[in-house]
């Protein structure tokens, strides 16, 4: 069902109604690309998954109680900076409002930390694997985008330059003792 004009104008409801009220599983999208799935009952969310225009987390709420906060807001286009954990849903909070971290094992979960827009990695940041893995640089929508550096650890490899939506674009990869081993241009290995 797709809500006409009105408040609701352009959002949609897929799922199960009983008696003429949303009751059951159901998707409400609204107009905006945020997303709910879950359990509804009499017209209200009660168990649900909230999801931003890019497909990204933003809370849930089980039995009407929230488990995951969201990340972050952007306000009038301006990036908020935090720290978001990729691999886990428990997260918390730290007084001030600047960082985030999980209440789960730190060992086992990647972390960023810098700008971000619409709870995800946009502007500057460094993003550490739990493996101690390293990026830092340009993002662009939770990707690698822009000047930036990659760090490999313990091969002591680092690759420098220019990324694009993920991808080596122009960079240069070095050995622990600082010497080129691999050029990238416009995304293609450069053979000498």
């Amino acid at each position: 069902y797709t809500y006409g004009k009105g408040k609701w104008e352009g959002d949609k409801y897929e799922g199960q109604w009983k008696r003429g009220n949303v009751n059951g599983h159901g998707n409400y999208t609204r107009s905006d690309g945020h997303k709910f799935v879950g359990e509804w009952k009499n017209n209200v969310l009660n168990d649900f998954t909230e999801y931003n225009k890019y497909g990204i987390v933003v809370r849930k709420y089980v039995n009407g109680v929230k488990v995951v906060l969201e990340q972050t807001k952007a306000v009038n286009e301006k990036r908020e900076r935090g720290i978001l954990f990729r691999d886990g849903p428990r997260l918390k909070w730290e007084e001030g409002g600047k960082k985030w971290f999980t209440t789960g094992d730190d060992n086992t979960q990647g972390k960023y930390e810098g700008e971000i827009l619409d709870a995800v990695p946009h502007g500057q940041g460094t993003y550490y694997w739990f493996n101690v893995n390293r990026y830092e640089g340009g993002w662009e929508y939770g990707l690698f985008n822009g000047q930036g550096t990659y760090y490999s650890y313990p091969s002591g490899v680092k690759v420098v330059g220019e990324f694009r939506r993920d991808k080596e674009w122009n960079t240069l990869r070095y050995d622990k003792d600082g010497n080129i081993i691999e050029k990238i241009v416009r995304g293609k290995l450069k053979k000498d």
